[in-house]
């Protein structure tokens, strides 16, 4: 299918695989193609998180072709601003929807009680999470991945934390690792349809047309990532790069951008991070510029015992 649209109902529990090839023809896809379905399924006057209130996915149509083609995006009506939502996450989610055959992910609806979505090519299936209402995001994933994993294959999963449950208009949805679709409150609106989480695998390829001239795109975009010196601090030192020089040129969105420099840049910058905290790089499925940043925080909580924790660290700048 040129344009596999997965419509999945929480309140029935059922699903329907649709082609629409016209919708791809005219937006190609991701945000365009978000936004028109969003639209056509969404009532613009309607509540954020009431059950028929949609929440749209989409990928575009270069999503796991070309170099650094990660994004999924979200589209919703926003519970925190009352006006159209948009949020974008790397991680392995467009993959795994490249993967599945799908090109957008239309979810209605309210389950009965919290449950937890799997998706595997062109099906989907409803599960209970009453046994981690509650967890964290980072013990939802430990969990489905124990419980959904695929031998010889990868998932991507998508959940929410006690936030989104308790309907947060800020919370967020985190994706595999450490990314995460982090404004206007997608969370809260996953949380009302009583969807915990979702679990998605696929084992489709998709058939190249004219493979020699498709590599020697991809040939010219790779080294374009990997070898610029544009792209190399995103590597290097992460976005937290552009932290001190936005501060003294007063660009750097401070205190709600009541102010554009921040007197504890310095502290917070990328060079400050990779000195002290820097453990690990990594990067999104099918990403060579490798811009996440895992520190590790020591802290002591008692005499000669302490905690460890991992985050990633990265700025929208």
């Amino acid at each position: 299918m040129n344009g596999a649209i997965l419509h999945v109902d929480m309140t029935t529990g059922t699903h329907r695989m649709i082609d629409d090839p016209e919708l791809f023809g005219e937006f190609l896809g991701g945000t365009a193609v978000a936004t028109e379905l969003l639209f056509r399924h969404g009532d613009p006057q309607g509540d954020p998180l009431a059950p028929e209130s949609p929440v749209i996915f989409a990928i575009g149509p270069f999503s796991s072709l070309f170099p650094v083609a990660t994004k999924t995006v979200a589209m919703f009506k926003s519970p925190l601003s009352g006006e159209l939502g948009e949020s974008h996450a790397g991680g392995r989610m467009a993959m795994s929807l490249h993967e599945a055959g799908i090109k957008a992910l239309v979810i209605t609806g309210k389950a009965d009680t919290l449950s937890y979505l799997v998706i595997e090519n062109d099906s989907a299936e409803l599960k209970s999470a009453s046994t981690f209402r509650g967890q964290s995001a980072a013990a939802t994933e430990r969990i489905l991945r124990e419980a959904e994993g695929k031998s010889g294959r990868k998932v991507s999963i998508l959940r929410i934390g006690p936030a989104g449950e308790r309907l947060s208009p800020m919370a967020c949805a985190t994706v595999d690792g450490s990314r995460h679709f982090g404004r206007l409150g997608l969370g809260a609106v996953l949380g009302s349809k009583n969807l915990k989480a979702i679990v998605i695998s696929g084992t489709r390829t998709l058939p190249l047309a004219r493979p020699k001239e498709f590599k020697a795109v991809y040939d010219i975009l790779y080294d374009r990532v990997v070898k610029s010196k544009e792209m190399k601090k995103y590597h290097d030192l992460g976005t937290p790069a552009n932290v001190r020089p936005l501060s003294l040129i007063r660009g750097l969105p401070t205190r709600n951008f009541s102010q554009g420099n921040f007197e504890g840049a310095e502290a917070i910058s990328g060079e400050r991070f990779a000195k002290d905290f820097l453990v690990q790089h990594t990067a999104c499925a099918h990403c060579q510029c490798g811009c996440i940043h895992m520190a590790e925080l020591r802290e002591e909580f008692a005499p000669y015992h302490y905690s460890t924790n991992r985050v990633s660290y990265d700025y929208e700048l």
